[in-house]
């Protein structure tokens, strides 16, 4: 288990605000951060949401299109556990056509696992988690674990230095051991 942990306070509940960044763009920091700052990683289920209240435009065009892209049946405009071939088809098809996620509500969720960062060149052990929301709201959760302040900074000057966000460090905390 980490000594430290990364926790937004509760008024951050839903993560870092990207403001309107494109998925596209989001994308390819995202992968920035994880090629140069993580060993190991892992892709987790996704979640495709098309939100009627958010939407500028009746949604039933969107649900019908995602339906036949996905082969299954849409719950409300919710398309639960996506494997990461669907993200990935998802996301295609937000940086084709933006209405998906401007005038339809529409948002992608994808869980990102981290088993290993890399500090200064060492491989190091975590438990850590990105969730990151793609489109109509973007997003990026964050839950991260570390052994050292210096770990923790580190992590935070690679998300800075490709102007992902910001992370502040009085929301690391030490664990309590029982």
């Amino acid at each position: 288990m980490n000594r430290f942990a990364y926790r937004p306070p509760k008024s951050s509940v839903w993560g870092h605000a990207l403001r309107n960044m494109r998925p596209g763009r989001q994308r390819a920091l995202v992968q920035q951060f994880l090629e140069t700052t993580t060993v190991a990683h892992g892709f987790g289920e996704g979640s495709l949401s098309i939100a009627r209240v958010i939407a500028r435009a009746p949604v039933d065009e969107a649900i019908r299109h995602f339906e036949s892209l996905l082969g299954q049946p849409a719950y409300d405009g919710f398309f639960p556990k996506l494997s990461v071939r669907d993200v990935d088809r998802c996301l295609a098809e937000f940086e084709a056509d933006e209405r998906w996620y401007v005038e339809f509500g529409a948002s992608v969720l994808q869980a990102i696992s981290i088993s290993q960062w890399l500090i200064d060149g060492v491989p190091r052990d975590t438990r850590s988690a990105l969730h990151v929301h793609y489109g109509s709201m973007p997003v990026l959760g964050t839950m991260l674990g570390f052994e050292s302040i210096e770990e923790f900074r580190s992590v935070k000057a690679a998300l800075e230095s490709i102007k992902l966000c910001k992370l502040n460090e009085k929301h690391l905390k030490e664990r309590k051991h029982a």
